[in-house]
Formats: C-alpha cells, sequence, structure tokens
C-alpha cells in the first residue's frame, strides 16, 4: 500500500464519530490519573493520604461511568463544537 492511501486511510478513521469520541474520553482520563500519579509521589504523603487520593480518583471514575449518559452527552456536545469550529476554518 503506498503512503497516500495509508494517509488517506488513517485521515479516514480519525474523522469517524467513534475515534473522536473515543479520543475525548482518553484526554479526560489521563488528566485525573496524571495528577494523582504525581501526588502519590510527594515523600512527605503517608499511606493513608495516598489511599484516599487513589479512591478519589475511583470514585470519579465510578460517577462517570454510572451517569455515562450525561458525560456522553457532554463529550457529544464538545465534538459538535470542535467540528463546527474546523468547518468555520474552511
Amino acid at each position: 500500500m503506498e503512503v497516500a492511501t495509508k494517509a488517506a486511510t488513517l485521515l479516514n478513521s480519525v474523522q469517524k464519530c467513534t475515534f473522536s469520541i473515543a479520543a475525548l474520553v482518553m484526554q479526560q482520563t489521563p488528566g485525573i490519573i496524571l495528577t494523582v500519579s504525581k501526588l502519590v509521589q510527594i515523600k512527605e504523603l503517608d499511606i493513608f493520604a495516598v489511599i484516599e487520593l487513589i479512591n478519589s480518583v475511583l470514585d470519579i471514575l465510578r460517577q462517570n461511568r454510572s451517569n455515562c449518559e450525561n458525560v456522553f452527552i457532554k463529550y457529544l456536545t464538545k465534538l459538535r463544537m470542535n467540528v463546527k469550529n474546523k468547518m468555520l476554518h474552511y
């Protein structure tokens, strides 16, 4: 497969709605985890504080999962705005 064909295939895949939604979801999760990851590396932090931080991340992820309809609507709205902004630039 030549480079142009591979590039076109990749572009088509990236422009699909499912990919965009997955990217938005993945964009939110590392932000939550990265913050806690940096905090748990603080030497002065005791084990109870670390457990509390990890439990708070788990709570956020559980809330997103149990409230998935509203979270999905939020992501879909953000996706629509991104698409609308891109169309304005063309």
